[in-house]
């Protein structure tokens, strides 16, 4: 019976039987390193996916209030001198008279337009938000401050940081740029003016093109899988093809 069994080839030697044993772990060891892999390339992607989709969303409301500028004079402000569509602006925050109405006549006057200001909390991670003061005719001006006033905040995009290039140590891009024409023919909106600093009333009255940057982190404030976007808004009292471009306003 010993004999049979000493002389029976059935079954796995030892060098037969670690070879084996390596070849399965070896083949593990990469399928589990490839699901990983896999795994987190999926993370990445949807949260890139989704970025991009709270990017674009945000971007386009920024877009749309900036176009919506109107000339406005408002009359609670006695250092406003004349009509213009910005009443305020920074590389933070930006504040026109925008009109959202459907001109239909309230007591036989057109609505007022409200006084809307994008504000980004902070630069890092930060919240960019929408506060909006309705507006009332007081003349041929507009009133901000006046009895049952109400002002309405909303937030527009959360973990929004200003852009900086990945291993750049360059300050980085302010959320809002200002740009009025140059003497060139034809002129072109190139001359930036507010760098580091709220813009002056003539420097608000010339801005032909707000440009507009920011980065969108993860939800969980992670810079990998981010989306950076930019966008041009040209002022509408601009006509890039006028032969005298300058942003006007009526004064009344």
């Amino acid at each position: 019976m010993l004999n049979r069994l000493r002389h029976d080839e059935r079954g796995f030697t030892l060098p037969e039987l670690l070879i084996t044993l390596i070849i399965a772990l070896t083949v593990s060891l990469a399928t589990f390193s490839l699901i990983d892999f896999v795994m987190k390339r999926t993370g990445e992607i949807a949260s890139r996916v989704e970025t991009v989709q709270r990017a674009r969303t945000a971007m386009d409301q920024v877009t749309r209030l900036l176009r919506s500028q109107v000339c406005a004079w408002r009359g609670d402000d006695a250092l406003m001198t004349g009509s213009r569509s910005l009443y305020s602006a920074s590389p933070t925050a930006v504040t026109p008279f925008t009109d959202f109405s459907s001109e239909t006549l309230v007591s036989g006057v057109l609505p007022a337009p409200a006084l809307r200001t994008l504000t980004l909390s902070n630069p890092v991670n930060g919240t960019l938000t929408e506060t909006t003061i309705p507006g009332k005719w007081v003349g041929g001006k507009v009133s901000y401050t006046y009895a049952g006033v109400t002002t309405t905040t909303r937030q527009v995009l959360t973990n929004v940081s200003l852009y900086t290039p990945v291993g750049s140590t360059a300050d980085p891009t302010p959320l809002f740029r200002y740009f009025t024409f140059n003497a060139a023919d034809p002129p072109q909106p190139i001359n930036e003016v507010g760098v580091g600093r709220a813009l002056t009333a003539d420097e608000l009255e010339s801005v032909a093109k707000i440009t507009v940057t920011f980065r969108v982190l993860t939800a969980a404030g992670d810079a990998k899988g981010s989306t950076v976007l930019t966008g041009d808004v040209y002022v509408r009292t601009a006509d890039p093809n006028a032969e005298d471009p300058q942003p006007k306003c009526a004064t009344t």
